[in-house]
């Protein structure tokens, strides 16, 4: 498997804090990886950090062995995609309207929407399930399928890689699994690379295919689920005894939590 995220030596201070701190890391192309840790451990600015969105003070970001700051900003836009937490958008935008602002850093300047953007706005409409709400607005939605919507226009870049900043926030179980599912589906079909942060534990095993464990903005452990996610680490990393299972049909860790260690 082709490395598609190469990290060296990352480091990142915002108002002379350190926030992350020798960061090593390289992301396999076509997996899903999840990076997983407490609270103001680094999990966000590391992935603002991958976008272009918070600059490092030290160390470098390389995109298939190129330095991401020196891919122009259009190219970069064009292969990366990234959904943050939250979403701001004007009230009166429709669905279809969202998901075709991701066609501008595929478009040359002098053009408008042509016949290929819209038959991608379409694949993108269809691969989330958002067809028959394609012409209704935003503010309409219910929390999930609006975090379909957003997902649809991410696809419609075409990026060779997703970036997510906890997608399943604010959605009820039903409505999470939904967008995990559809995250699964995307990679499996479509061949796309995926980093997201996700905080439940045990959906981070079931949906990716390695982990990232960050505790006060370093590295503290990565691999497969089976290889670090253990009593130990959960009580080092989050501070909570637990009792370990394993899956009868995918063979994960899975657990549930005791009590507070120390507490």
């Amino acid at each position: 498997m082709m490395q598609l995220i190469e990290i060296k030596d990352l480091h990142v201070c915002i108002k002379n804090k350190a926030i992350l701190s020798g960061i090593d890391f390289v992301l396999a192309e076509g997996k899903i990886t999840s990076i997983i840790g407490p609270n103001g451990s680094g999990k966000t600015t590391l992935l603002k950090s991958i976008c272009r969105i918070v600059k490092p003070s030290r160390g470098s970001i390389a995109l298939k062995g190129v330095d991401i700051n020196k891919i122009k900003t259009k190219a970069f836009a064009g292969d990366v995609a990234f959904m943050t937490q939250h979403h701001e958008c004007p009230s009166d935008l429709t669905v279809r309207e969202l998901v075709e602002y991701g066609r501008y850093a595929r478009r040359t300047w002098w053009k408008g929407g042509g016949r290929e953007d819209q038959e991608i706005v379409d694949w993108a409409l269809a691969k989330t399930g958002m067809e028959c709400f394609a012409h209704r607005m935003l503010v309409t939605l219910s929390g999930g399928e609006r975090q379909r919507a957003w997902i649809a226009m991410s696809l419609a870049q075409k990026p060779k890689l997703l970036i997510l900043d906890e997608p399943t926030t604010y959605l009820d179980i039903c409505h999470q699994l939904e967008i995990l599912e559809l995250i699964k589906a995307l990679n499996r079909d479509e061949g796309i690379t995926v980093l997201m942060v996700i905080h439940d534990i045990n959906q981070a095993v079931r949906f990716s295919d390695e982990l990232l464990i960050i505790r006060e903005g370093k590295i503290y452990a990565s691999g497969h689920a089976c290889e670090i996610i253990n009593e130990e680490n959960l009580k080092e990393v989050f501070r909570v005894n637990t009792h370990i299972f394993y899956d009868s049909e995918t063979k994960k860790p899975f657990f549930y939590p005791k009590n507070v260690f120390g507490g």
